[in-house]
């Protein structure tokens, strides 16, 4: 009876131990493994009011190439009547992103560790859904990064950022948004659309990010300046 009994133990212990290395590589997944996409910024001493004429009729976006002519960053700015401190928490209301983020078909948390947040954030794009794994860091400047990282061998190349400017002596707010993320190899649409015109690459990416961004601002817009 005593052999029967030892075998039954070592076997818990080999559960246990296998849960354990199990549960340690699930850890492993989400640990810092990639930087912010190189975003291309406005210079450090420029004077976010001199835009306030321009961003009173409008959102506005800038897009920036590589010497070869392909696509490398695209940049929105948008004018919010609200201090910065009203526009910071819908920055960061990573849950409720589905229900009022424009193309945000879903976000599902990973895990959080500090200022980090990994979530498999699912995205509507023509076709089938694009979902990918993404890490959001909060800096204490009160930008926030939206990093493409490595999760169960998924992998995105890009990211984007949020960065709040206080104007007007802080009554109002140009939320800037700085994005880079390549959709031909993700979206199944776009690589039919390739496939007849090879051409439409460029503005294909220009297209989905910028217009991305520009729903994104004016849905962030529109829930700091109506909310209490």
């Amino acid at each position: 009876m005593k052999m029967p009994g030892r075998v039954m133990v070592l076997i818990l212990i080999m559960v246990l131990a296998g849960g354990s290395v199990s549960a340690k590589r699930e850890a492993d997944e989400f640990v810092p493994k990639k930087k912010l996409w190189p975003l291309t910024g406005m210079p450090a001493n420029w004077n976010y009011n001199t835009m306030i004429p321009l961003l009173k009729n409008g959102e506005m976006n800038m897009v920036y190439s590589n010497e070869d002519g392909s696509f490398k960053q695209t940049t929105v700015f948008c004018l919010i009547d609200a201090p910065a401190v009203k526009v910071w928490p819908h920055l960061i209301d990573f849950e409720n992103f589905p229900q009022y983020m424009p193309k945000v078909a879903s976000m599902k948390q990973l895990k959080q560790a500090g200022d980090d947040f990994w979530y498999l954030y699912e995205l509507d794009l023509p076709g089938p859904d694009l979902s990918f794994p993404i890490r959001i860091h909060m800096n204490s400047d009160h930008t926030v990064d939206y990093i493409n990282e490595e999760y169960k061998g998924d992998s995105f190349p890009g990211g984007w950022r949020y960065e709040l400017h206080p104007v007007e002596n802080g009554s109002k707010t140009i939320l800037v948004y700085k994005a880079y993320f390549n959709v031909r190899d993700r979206s199944w649409l776009i690589r039919r659309t390739l496939s007849y015109d090879a051409t439409m690459a460029h503005p294909l990416n220009i297209g989905v990010n910028t217009s991305i961004g520009t729903l994104y601002l004016k849905a962030i817009k529109k829930r700091s300046e109506t909310s209490k």
